[in-house]
């Protein structure tokens, strides 16, 4: 996605809590420079960015670190700035390491599954005006729905 949004015109960076995500960032995409970070902290200056672009970021966190999460992507981006959140949609959590664990890894891994209705709340809360929420069911081999939700920062922070 970050050649996509270059072409369109976009400074990119990348972040991810994990080293390994990173290193592969990093080799697939060099030109963009990434780096290991929390969406809890994010290593920028206050009204930063444009847009905060959360492709499946927030699945591995918590519910409790989703108010965080998104008072985070709100000081980063400047007034008016917009946030796109993507998610697996559902109710609970799920282990979903075992792919991994069949191909050698030693991983346990959780993915917390929402409601746009929740996220929505979560985005107001956080001071963002919902533009538009997109909900769909399970493709293919997909087991869950997905949604997006898109919300621009209200002025001030």
């Amino acid at each position: 996605m970050m050649p996509v949004l270059a072409e369109m015109g976009c400074t990119v960076e990348g972040v991810d809590l994990s080293e390994g995500m990173i290193r592969r960032a990093r080799a697939d995409h060099p030109e963009f420079p990434s780096q290991v970070a929390s969406l809890r902290a994010l290593p920028f200056p206050d009204a930063t960015f444009a847009g905060v672009f959360a492709w499946y970021s927030t699945i591995h966190s918590p519910d409790e670190d989703l108010p965080a999460i998104f008072g985070e992507a709100r000081r980063v981006l400047r007034p008016g700035g917009v946030v796109l959140v993507a998610f697996q949609t559902g109710d609970g959590v799920r282990e979903i390491g075992a792919g991994f664990r069949q191909r050698g890894h030693n991983v346990e891994l959780d993915r917390w599954h929402r409601g746009v209705a929740q996220m929505c709340d979560l985005l107001d809360a956080a001071d963002f005006d919902i533009l538009a929420a997109f909900e769909r069911a399970a493709i293919n081999r997909e087991s869950d729905g997905q949604a997006v939700v898109v919300a621009r920062s209200r002025a001030g922070l």
